[in-house]
């Protein structure tokens, strides 16, 4: 969860090369990154394939007769020979966009000079916030963009481009002949940084450089809507209404030259994030295109750029040096930074009333689900030592000013929880120790030196934290482990800023589009490790996918399968053919995967989807549908479907489905009574993966979300952001949560794509901490298939992971990573399951010609 500051309740600083663009990110985006090779992986190794990225180059044309179609002529004063423009007014909205789009496409110079103004007012809380941007532009492969942290020139010779966050590099590539969106966005990084502003990407580039700018800038939308003409500096224009599910955008297009004067975006999503409080009295979000022309004077500095004698030439941007970000790694071994809390009587207390002592520090906020679940561990160790003069806790509060005390004594009642309280009613712990979100926790030595510090919830809090405070009651020193990590972070960017400066691909990534390798299917072994006796082969289906077991009342399990992504299938214990459900899906809709969920009720829940569809279908446990999500996206389609997960996180006993989506959808909040979408968070986006967290001491749980950014985003049931969980050296691209050994607390794996084609399941905890790798086989699966599996390899023994490999294989791996078996099937997997059968665990493999049954004995057993 964010610090909060005194006008959004918390804070949105990450920095990072994002840092200036993560907030309210997907509000009426008018062109986007392209996706990196890595989700391509992803969306193969689902089984989808064959998508359009947006920003490179498609085919769409430009307004060919009809309404508003172009002319080309001399046209109005400032409209050179060459851009054409309609030869009569046009009379509908997107009449209006196609002559605006025709004009930019044809345009043989463009330049303005504008600004992007975010206006806040909330009582006397005002924020003004204004960013100058600038392009200029000479067809073919002439350009200049000065826009967010981004400097970027094309002289026609070579393209260069400088990022604020990232000091010290230039980016140095050739020219293109012809510049389009895809040379722009080339390099990861600089794509990431110019597509993630606040709107998203400038749209004069757009406009420019696409031929199917105006299909780009209707995705989603409804039809455009002519409303009443407004004017901007004496000069008429056009307004036009675009509609999206986030909200409308207003165009205004002058009406002589059909140049883009000003972008009014939607608000409500903005109003709805900007934290705890009261809605703003007035907002608003608009870019002015001052000085926009189709003629602009000829300048011969325009398109230099002067590389700093310091900057190191790069051939792609790499992340900045840690030395330069604020970190709390920085404190390590240093007086402690002199912090002023308030305790609950209103005294303050400073370091220095803290001298001579260990103290620990523990920065929580009310609103943090993981805050609240590692109060009560924190506790543990307090009780431990709450006598010993030589040792202090504080527990931090950096709740608003305005929230009374008594509400964070209620707080801790509920938790149990007697340690000391103080407030941070300045705001400054944050700053001073250098964190940007919490749960985080500082150890201070008796000399007054940070000695660690630990970021987010940890889950071994209970036995790390006493050895720890005991070696600095011995006087010892520990603050070289965090500091190690540290080092390491510092020598990965100096071995990665030599590999950018000699043009060498970073370690693990790829440097040209390759085609995703399909694996060779092995043929079958026997495993090792245990006996697999078979029960029954079934060969009826069309073409068996996915599976999920369930239990019925009697303890027998529901075998349930996929057929042809249109059916389910339900088979016996005995592999009879019970039922055959219809999914009543339309002909472009399929489905390749289930969920199911149980609530309060003892009602069973499944749904039905596929990764990039357009809807979730919702069944009874007869398989009759009850809804859709979203109800009308086949006539409003959206940017695809990427998992959804049935959840209780408030613990009332009522089910809750969680969607999540490809693209700048990201997370929506499904009611499953009222079956309507309750809440919506765009803050991220391709959302591949949900996965749901441990309960806490009041049952409640988080929703952590796998997304682009390669870390963990965990939400609670209101929508609110509480934590987010990074690995310190490998992005994780999807996350899965069980309870293999039985304790009530779920073991984590996840999936990192070092390269193309080659999946690394990953083992961590939710203190980011990474506990094991397993490589899988590398290659792309013929057929869609779930990655992960849980199951038990012996009646009464501990369950573990069961992954599929893309060649056939079937792999068991422990909870602590190690591989309890793997063996080939011999043919080529479409699904998986495992469950019980009369005591005794039961495997049950799918493959596109028919589903199999196995008994899974002990190696010794006969068959």
């Amino acid at each position: 969860m964010r610090l909060p500051n005194s006008l959004y309740g918390w804070r949105e600083q990450n920095h990072d090369v994002a840092s200036k663009r993560r907030s309210f990110s997907g509000a009426g985006r008018l062109w986007e990154k392209p996706r990196t090779k890595k989700f391509w992986w992803w969306l193969a190794l689902m089984g989808i394939g064959g998508l359009a990225i947006l920003g490179c180059g498609g085919q769409g044309g430009g307004p060919d007769g009809g309404e508003g179609s172009a002319a080309t002529s001399a046209g109005p004063e400032g409209v050179p020979q060459g851009v054409r423009l309609p030869e009569k007014p046009p009379t509908t909205g997107r009449g209006v966009l196609e002559a605006m789009a025709a004009a930019y496409q044809s345009a043989p110079r463009y330049a303005d000079a504008g600004e992007l103004r975010f206006y806040v007012r909330r009582g006397e809380e005002v924020l003004d916030n204004k960013v100058d941007f600038a392009v200029s532009f000479v067809r073919p492969n002439r350009l200049r963009m000065e826009v967010y942290q981004v400097k970027l020139v094309c002289d026609g010779q070579r393209l260069r481009a400088a990022i604020d966050d990232l000091p010290g590099q230039v980016l140095e590539l050739p020219a293109p002949a012809a510049l389009s969106l895809k040379n722009i966005l080339s390099d990861s990084i600089l794509a990431e940084v110019l597509t993630g502003g606040i709107v998203g990407g400038p749209p004069q580039p757009l406009l420019l450089l696409e031929k199917d700018a105006l299909q780009q800038i209707l995705q989603r939308a409804q039809e455009p809507e002519l409303i009443e003409p407004g004017t901007i500096n004496n000069q008429e224009c056009y307004r036009v209404a675009i509609r999206r599910p986030e909200g409308q955008q207003v165009f205004w297009v002058d009406k002589k030259t059909y140049l883009l004067r000003r972008i009014e975006y939607p608000t409500d999503l903005l109003a709805d994030q900007l934290g705890a409080g009261a809605k703003p009295e007035q907002i608003s979000l608009a870019a002015e295109f001052h000085s926009a022309t189709f003629s602009p004077p000829e300048d011969p500095k325009a398109f230099t750029f002067e590389t700093p004698a310091d900057a190191k030439v790069v051939k792609y941007f790499i992340p900045p040096d840690p030395r330069s970000l604020p970190d709390p790694a920085q404190l390590l071994n240093k007086p402690a930074p002199e912090f002023k809390f308030t305790d609950l009587s209103g005294k303050p207390i400073t370091a220095k009333d803290l001298a001579g002592k260990v103290v620990y520090l523990d920065l929580w906020g009310p609103q943090c689900q993981p805050c609240r679940q590692m109060l009560p561990l924190v506790e543990k160790v307090f009780q431990k030592y709450k006598d010993n003069p030589n040792v202090a806790f504080l527990a931090v509060s950096v709740a608003p000013p305005n929230m009374e005390n008594k509400e964070l004594e209620q707080i801790f009642a509920e938790l149990k929880v007697t340690l000391p309280m103080v407030r941070d009613l300045e705001g400054q712990g944050g700053r001073l120790f250098m964190v940007q979100a919490i749960p985080a926790s500082f150890l201070i030595g008796k000399d007054g030196r940070v000695q660690d510090y630990q970021l987010g919830f940890q889950a071994n809090l209970e036995t790390e934290l006493p050895a720890k405070i005991e070696k600095l009651l011995a006087g010892e020193d520990i603050y070289q482990a965090a500091q190690a990590q540290f080092q390491e972070k510092v020598r990965q960017y100096e071995a990665a800023l030599q590999r950018a400066m000699e043009g060498k691909p970073p370690e693990g990534a790829e440097t040209q589009q390759q085609e995703i390798p399909r694996a060779e299917i092995h043929p079958k072994t026997e495993p090792s490790a245990f006996r697999l006796s078979p029960l029954w082969k079934w060969q009826e289906g069309a073409e068996p996918g996915n599976l999920l077991l369930v239990d019925r009342p009697d303890g027998t399990p529901r075998i349930l399968v996929v057929d042809r992504f249109k059916k389910v299938l339900e088979l016996s214990p005995e592999g009879k053919l019970l039922n055959t459900y219809d999914l009543g899906l339309q002909p472009q809709e399929v489905a390749t995967f289930l969920i199911t969920g149980v609530g309060a009720d003892q009602k069973r829940l499944f749904a039905a989807l596929a990764v990039q569809q357009q809807r979730v279908h919702v069944f009874d446990d007869q398989f009759k549908e009850l809804f859709r999500f979203p109800p009308d996206a086949l006539e409003h389609p959206h940017a695809g479907i990427y998992d959804a997960a049935f959840a209780d996180l408030n613990a009332d006993g009522q089910l809750e489905l969680y969607v999540s989506y490809w693209d700048v959808v990201g997370v929506h909040q499904v009611d499953l009574a009222k079956k309507e979408r309750r809440w919506a968070f765009r803050q991220i986006a391709n959302v591949a993966r949900l996965a749901v967290g441990p309960a806490d001491t009041q049952g409640k749980r988080l929703l952590w979300c796998a997304h682009d950014r390669g870390s963990l985003l965990a939400l609670d049931f209101e929508g609110q952001r509480q934590a987010e969980l990074a690995l310190p050296n490998r992005p994780l691209y999807a996350a899965f949560a069980a309870d293999l050994t039985g304790d009530g607390q779920p073991e984590w794996c996840g999936m990192n794509i070092p390269a193309l084609g080659q999946v690394l399941m990953v083992g961590f905890d939710l203190t980011g901490k990474e506990l094991w790798t397993y490589a899988l086989p590398k290659g792309m699966p013929e057929h869609p298939i779930e990655p992960v599996f849980v199951g038990r390899m012996s009646s009464g023994g501990p369950a573990c992971w069961i992954f599929p490999g893309a060649d056939g294989s079937i792999h068991f791996v422990g909870p602590d990573g190690k591989r309890l078996e793997m063996f080939y099937y011999g043919a080529p997997l479409s699904g998986l399951a495992v469950g019980t059968l009369q005591g005794q665990p039961l495997l049950i493999v799918s493959t596109p010609k028919s589903v199999e049954a196995w008994r899974i004995e002990p190696p010794t057993a006969n068959r």
